[in-house]
């Protein structure tokens, strides 16, 4: 079962990444976080875009910044293709 939101350390922990580096990810807005009862969470929709980031910089040997920043490039065209069908 796919949970619905995680915590900074569970992202670390299932990419082999600091917390440090979720964080800095954060910081520069490639992702963003909720804010719940002063805990920071991510939906398992940014959890999904990392993955796919990850497997982009395996890939392409792109930095994962630009990896992410592809990402989100393909999810706002694929959205518009969407919106206009």
């Amino acid at each position: 079962m796919i949970a619905d939101y995680y915590t900074p350390e569970q992202i670390a922990r299932r990419f082999n990444i600091s917390s440090a580096q979720v964080a800095r990810l954060s910081q520069i807005g490639l992702l963003r976080p909720t804010i719940k009862n002063e805990r920071t969470f991510y939906s398992s929709q940014q959890v999904y875009k990392l993955d796919v980031a990850v497997r982009q910089v395996k890939a392409e040997h792109l930095s994962l910044e630009q990896a992410i920043d592809e990402v989100d490039k393909r999810w706002m065209a694929a959205k518009q293709d969407s919106q206009q069908a």
